[in-house]
């Protein structure tokens, strides 16, 4: 029994000032600079409010882009139901049609292509994700 004393003795004696030492604490700018790095950066191509938001905005386009192809292409049935398109109504509608189509093809491959610009400036692969559950849910 008196053998394991002086051991258990020296082990409280020298946990006691580890103990006691206060814990390396963060001031709130480094804390701030923390928060950054974890989420790619506050401002710049790697923050991911940015290529959130590029994201979303890519999105709107391909939509937006999306709906006025489908009201075109309706407008251009109902002409033709009603009477023949000829002259200058029908190339109006072809040209809406055309330039519907441009927008949307040029939106699907931008958003196509932002995926891996993303990934090459250093972007985190679920920052999307979260922006399409929201979509979704």
């Amino acid at each position: 029994m008196t053998r394991w004393l002086p051991t258990l003795f020296l082990a409280f004696a020298l946990a006691a000032p580890l103990a006691l030492s206060p814990a390396p604490t963060f001031a709130e700018d480094d804390m701030e600079d923390v928060i950054e790095n974890q989420e790619g950066g506050e401002s710049g191509q790697n923050s991911k409010t940015y290529w959130q938001s590029r994201y979303t905005e890519l999105k709107g386009q391909v939509s937006s882009a999306s709906a006025r192809l489908t009201q075109a292409k309706r407008e251009y049935s109902k002409a033709k139901q009603r009477d023949r398109l000829r002259g200058d109504s029908k190339n109006s509608i072809l040209q809406q049609i055309q330039s519907a189509e441009m927008d949307l093809e040029d939106a699907q491959k931008a958003l196509d292509a932002l995926p891996d610009e993303a990934r090459a400036a250093g972007a985190q692969p679920g920052w999307f994700r979260e922006i399409d559950e929201n979509y979704a849910g």
